[in-house]
């Protein structure tokens, strides 16, 4: 099992004037574009002798838009499932399937911070199941 989570409190110190129109943003606003908490988890299960299953989570809060956070995306979770097996005739050999985004869930994938047209947000991909096979630097699954 793998698991990652980062907390991060990056907000603006002191108080400045930001852009054009000359905008006050308030020390204690939090810095565009940087998401406050961040988590992965991984579960890794071997079935059988080389063959690997994976199930994984990614919950995300992609952060505001602007110095006066105006704005923010909405938090979301991905879940992915995927599948290796390894092979071990004269060749090493690996394959590989995956499902992303296994609900297909529609998401805000990225915020682009200052826009000035006020297009802050782009969509993510849907679904997606990429496969491979390939050559691997392994004589044998351990």
């Amino acid at each position: 099992m793998r698991l990652a989570y980062t907390m991060l409190e990056a907000r603006y110190a002191e108080a400045f004037t930001s852009g054009a129109a000359a905008v006050t943003v308030p020390a204690g606003n939090r810095l565009p574009g940087v998401p406050r908490t961040s988590l992965y988890a991984e579960l890794n299960a071997a079935c059988a002798k080389r063959v690997l299953g994976c199930a994984r989570g990614a919950p995300q809060q992609p952060g505001y838009v602007d110095d006066q956070n105006s704005d923010a995306a909405a938090a979301y979770t991905i879940a992915t499932c995927a599948w290796a097996s390894y092979r071990n005739r004269g060749l090493a050999h690996r394959r590989n399937a995956a499902r992303d985004n296994l609900t297909d869930r529609s998401y805000i994938g990225s915020v682009i911070v200052a826009d000035s047209n006020g297009r802050f947000f782009e969509p993510a991909r849907g679904a997606t199941c990429p496969l491979s096979s390939a050559p691997s630097a392994h004589s044998e699954r351990r």
